[in-house]
């Protein structure tokens, strides 16, 4: 294993690869605020994301307190496009693709930060991407 850390008993790997892959009930078990991080973005468009060194990347940090003191906040990793599937009317279709969350406990380095309603405005109209 990379690193040398070997899954434990109760880890399930995973043999698509590379890299190998292995799945931590632990980690799973916070995909419930993944899911409640998404919602409050399209609940307050004007939360506010990071758009990391990456252009394709934007990174959004939940800010809530960890459950235990010196825990690593959760962060989710998520990109957007615009979608080829047309609406009707003058809708733009966006699609987008959270890539990963889990707890971090180091910063990652951004280009800027931006709400997320001005991220999807300028995914959909192209608007500064590279």
């Amino acid at each position: 294993m990379k690193n040398g850390i070997a899954p434990e008993n109760d880890d399930v790997t995973v043999e698509r690869g590379p890299p190998l892959r292995v799945f931590c009930p632990m980690r799973h078990e916070k995909t419930t605020l993944l899911t409640q991080m998404i919602e409050g973005l399209f609940a307050k468009p004007a939360s506010r994301v990071s758009l990391t060194m990456e252009n394709n990347w934007t990174v959004f940090h939940l800010y809530a307190e960890p459950e235990h003191q010196g825990d690593p906040r959760y962060c989710a990793f998520f990109r957007m496009r615009r979608s080829t599937v047309p609406l009707r009317g003058e809708q733009v279709p966006l699609e987008m693709f959270v890539e990963s969350g889990y707890g971090r406990s180091t910063r990652v380095k951004v280009l800027r930060h931006a709400p997320f309603g001005r991220v999807a405005e300028e995914t959909a109209f192209n608007v500064g991407q590279a």
